[in-house]
This record gives structure tokens, C-alpha cells and sequence, in this order.
């Protein structure tokens, strides 16, 4: 099991990067799943969600394992909060204090925030 790092392809192009639970012996292990088999639905993870990885293991250097193929499996909901563009635009135009209170300055360094629907007009 490990938790999601990122699911950018950025990071890594052809797959995801996960974080792991720390290991015994207190470290951080990272995980690069590559050639993941439906990649699309693995970047739809969200930063801190638990999820299961199987796969071949190609690679594996200190605190870093690398697997491909891979398959990831979510085994909690996306923490990643959710809100409509028109939502969020409709929020802003209120109150910009208000809505950075809100959506961006919750006692977080960085928290993700998902955003559905087209660009308000």
C-alpha cells in the first residue's frame, strides 16, 4: 500500500508517483509506476489517498522502487475537494477574502482543489 504523491504526468510522463508508508525503519520509500494500465484514472488520484500497486519490479535504488508494468488500485475516496467553475467564479466575484479563506488558505501549505465545468463567461 501507498499513498499518493502526485498523478501528474510531469513528474512522471507515462505513469504516476506515489509515496509510500514510511518504512520500519522510519525512511520514505518512493514508488514510479510506469506504463500503468489505464493511466488515465490513475491521475485522477488525489494527493494522500491510500491505493494498492502491483506490477513487475523493474528498478529499485535506495528509498526509490520503480514498477512496470503496474496497475493501480484506490482503496479509500479521492480527498480532493470538488467545486463547480461557476461555483467557484460565483464565490470569487463575492468576495475574494472570503473565498481565498475558502478554497486556498485553509492551515494548509497547499491544499488541491478540483475543478469541473467549463470557464465561466
Amino acid at each position: 500500500m501507498a499513498r499518493v504523491e502526485s498523478a501528474s504526468k510531469i513528474y512522471v510522463p507515462k505513469g504516476v508517483s506515489l509515496e509510500a508508508v514510511k518504512s520500519a525503519r522510519g525512511k520514505r520509500i518512493d514508488f514510479s509506476c510506469y506504463q500503468v494500465k489505464d493511466v488515465q484514472k490513475a491521475r485522477a488520484l488525489g494527493r494522500g489517498q491510500k491505493v494498492k500497486v502491483i506490477g513487475w519490479l523493474a528498478d529499485a535504488k535506495s528509498g526509490s522502487l520503480r514498477f512496470e508494468p503496474s496497475s493501480i488500485t484506490p482503496l479509500e475516496p479521492n480527498p480532493t475537494r470538488v467545486v463547480t467553475s461557476r461555483q467557484l467564479s460565483a464565490e470569487f466575484a463575492k468576495g475574494e477574502e472570503e473565498a481565498l479563506k475558502k478554497y486556498v488558505a485553509r492551515g494548509k501549505e497547499q491544499e488541491d482543489l478540483l475543478v469541473e465545468g467549463p470557464s465561466p463567461p
